[in-house]
């Protein structure tokens, strides 16, 4: 009877352990609700790469690995709009006063070169020196500027002096000029058709972004000195003179810095 009474007790208590330890039922699934599960997570996972792409991208344009330095400290518009208002100013200035009585057709030459060489390279310097991607096109749309108007300002000089009866580049002003507007031409060309952000052929290649960087201030600095020389040229008083030569001298400081 003992014994019946033990081994009753040890099948209770085997039944009970194998109970505990019996897995629980799986959920019933269907294979559409399965199927519906997989989709979601795969639109997920796809979302997830394609706003993580997109990411990347933007960082991309941003940093312009190819287009110039990641965005740096920015230069201020104060800079930028000081220096291209003197531009404008002294180019004016220097239009009107040969010719006090009447706004001449030579008037355009000092104008459009002092606006050219000066208020439009300045503000593309400065603005490239902010870096990134569309700081580097707004460069390019300036100097496409800049060219523009120095072509102009040629035109204007050579049919002048066309009228006039005069010989053409007999001055070491006019020589200068002449240097500077085939190099201002040149530099954009290179900076088109070889460092645009988006379509330049060499636009990765560091050896001829550091050619045009200081072939480009080479430019800018022939011209300015250009425009230093014509306006003295026209006008003889040291104190007109050095009001147009001395804040080109600090705004040099500013443009042509290294940073």
């Amino acid at each position: 009877a003992v014994v019946q009474s033990n081994t009753r007790s040890f099948e209770t208590h085997s039944a009970a352990t194998r109970k505990k330890k019996a897995p629980a039922p799986l959920a019933a699934t269907s294979p559409s609700s399965r199927h519906t599960k997989r989709r979601a997570a795969e639109d997920a996972m796809a979302a997830a790469t394609e706003e993580g792409m997109a990411g990347l991208l933007s960082a991309d344009k941003a940093a312009d690995p190819v287009g110039g330095q990641a965005p740096r400290s920015p230069v201020s518009n104060a800079s930028i709009l000081a220096i291209a208002a003197y531009g404008v100013v002294a180019g004016v200035y220097a239009g009107v006063l040969p010719a006090p009585t009447r706004w001449a057709w030579y008037s355009w030459h000092p104008l459009s070169m002092t606006v050219a060489f000066v208020s439009l390279t300045a503000s593309a310097a400065l603005i490239k020196k902010r870096g990134g991607y569309e700081n580097t096109k707004r460069h390019g749309n300036l100097m496409a500027a800049a060219v523009a108007l120095a072509l102009f300002g040629w035109y204007v000089i050579y049919t002048n002096k066309a009228l006039l009866g005069k010989p053409h580049v007999t001055s070491w002003h006019a020589l200068g000029g002449v240097v500077a507007l085939v190099a201002y031409a040149a530099l954009f060309g290179v900076g088109l058709l070889g460092l645009h952000p988006d379509l330049g052929a060499v636009r990765a290649d560091k050896r001829v972004r550091a050619v045009h960087k200081w072939g480009g201030r080479a430019a800018a600095g022939c011209g300015w000195l250009v425009c230093v020389v014509g306006f003295s040229n026209k006008h003889e008083g040291v104190l007109e003179r050095l009001c147009f030569a001395v804040p080109l001298f600090f705004a040099a400081s500013v443009v042509f810095s290294t940073e």
